[in-house]
């Protein structure tokens, strides 16, 4: 905001107080300008003339100026007092309209600049800075030949795709803009999408990562190409193919083994996850015949939407993830990457014994129980869990992340534990 001196306001008034003989006959020498205070920025001056080509604009500018200057609210009021003498010149207008006009592109660039600063703190490369700004016309079907959908969501639908050059299938997930662009949350959503982008660019080349495999844009719709597990989530397995809900022993540790060295990875990194859970652990492939026994090499995780930056000292304070797999740090909003160590524990709690650690009839209930409840591995769905199994899990589920090993520790704590999952 322009701060007006007493002085350049006093000199403004006299101007304008002085008899206008005729007003039409108004030299045109410019007015002189109440001057910004130290804090604003020079270009104001380049942006005020003399010139009255905005004088048209004022009827339509007139509410929006009386409400944002009160010096223009105070000489409109000198318009309507009694002395007809009092005139407001052309050039006073033109130097007002110009003043408010500067003063919106000012704040239209400031809010730019933050939107990119943003764009830049969620970013990790200089390619990744530039998704969402690939040329309109870019045809993924000159790649990939579309099959069937496999999955949908609010703005967008996944599809099995196949590649026109080496015949590899993959998934491809179509983002509809019109369902980015008529939600309230546009910049939000459109944010996440980049920052989803640049963490599984950051991320890639793990061989237990979801890869993404292009990138395309055309004028209604972003293509994200991605690995395609054909063997569904880990989710889907349990829930719907496993009679008593759980694996087995060497099967829960492929699964372990998989997701400690994704965690090792990303948050050597700097990123943090944010959402492990079944949900978002994909197998490459299934055997019907005997759908329990998974290894490591067919295990990948999936879904970087919520990931975040992290730096050392800064921790995070967004409440995000899925409640039943929350670390008791999300829910008081300080964590970092031992939060996905916490839910790693969860899921693995799930996979050995066939339940959750923590329950509640209410959201309220559910954090209480996540926060105070100490876990208890002795019960009978433990009864043929090894010892390395429950220390493991134990350790994962410290309350105080201080006290929880990192990815690479239990890696190398429990090595030998987690070769059960190798297949060999």
């Amino acid at each position: 905001m322009l701060s007006v001196s007493a002085e350049a306001e006093a000199q403004l008034l006299a101007q304008l107080s002085a008899p206008v003989a005729q007003p039409q006959q108004i030299p045109a020498a410019p007015v002189p300008v109440p001057q910004a205070g130290p804090h604003s920025s020079s270009s104001f001056s380049r942006h005020v003339s003399s010139s009255g080509r905005h004088g048209l604009r004022l009827n339509s500018c007139r509410r929006s100026l009386e409400a944002r200057c009160p010096l223009r609210a105070g000489l409109a009021r000198c318009q309507l007092s009694s002395s007809p003498k009092l005139e407001v010149s052309t050039s006073l207008r033109t130097v007002l309209v110009q003043l408010e006009h500067t003063a919106s592109v000012h704040a239209s660039r400031l809010k730019e600049r933050l939107h990119c600063g943003l764009a830049r703190l969620t970013s990790f490369t200089p390619q990744a800075e530039g998704v969402l700004r690939l040329p309109v016309g870019r045809e993924v079907l000159r790649d990939w030949e579309f099959g069937p959908e496999i999955g949908c969501g609010a703005s967008c639908v996944t599809r099995l795709v196949m590649s026109r050059a080496t015949g590899q299938a993959a998934a491809c997930k179509t983002i509809n803009k019109s369902g980015i662009f008529r939600s309230a949350a546009l910049k939000a959503a459109m944010l996440g999408v980049q920052r989803e982008l640049a963490i599984m660019q950051h991320t890639s080349g793990h061989p237990h990562v979801v890869q993404l495999r292009g990138v395309y844009e055309d004028a209604r719709a972003l293509h994200l190409v991605m690995d395609w597990c054909a063997g569904g989530c880990l989710e889907s397995l349990v829930s719907t193919k496993l009679p008593d809900g759980k694996l087995g022993e060497a099967a829960a540790a492929a699964v372990a083994q998989a997701v400690l060295e994704v965690l090792a990875h990303v948050h050597g990194r700097g990123v943090v996850h944010r959402d492990i859970k079944p949900g978002n652990v994909l197998l490459c492939s299934l055997n019907e015949d005997a759908p329990g026994e998974l290894t490591t090499d067919n295990v990948k995780v999936t879904d970087f939407g919520i990931s975040l930056p992290y730096t050392p000292g800064r921790p995070l304070t967004e409440l995000a993830g899925t409640l039943d797999y929350m670390a008791p740090e999300v829910l008081q909003r300080c964590y970092g990457p031992a939060a996905d160590v916490w839910s790693t524990g969860v899921m693995l709690h799930e996979l050995l014994c066939g339940q959750l650690p923590f329950s509640g009839d209410t959201l309220e209930q559910m954090a209480q129980c996540i926060q105070k409840t100490e876990i208890d591995l002795s019960g009978p769905a433990w009864s043929g869990v090894s010892h390395d199994a429950k220390q493991l899990v134990a350790l994962c589920l410290q309350k105080d992340p201080r006290d929880r090993p990192s990815a690479r520790q239990l890696l190398d704590t429990f090595a030998d534990w987690l070769e059960l999952g190798s297949g060999f």
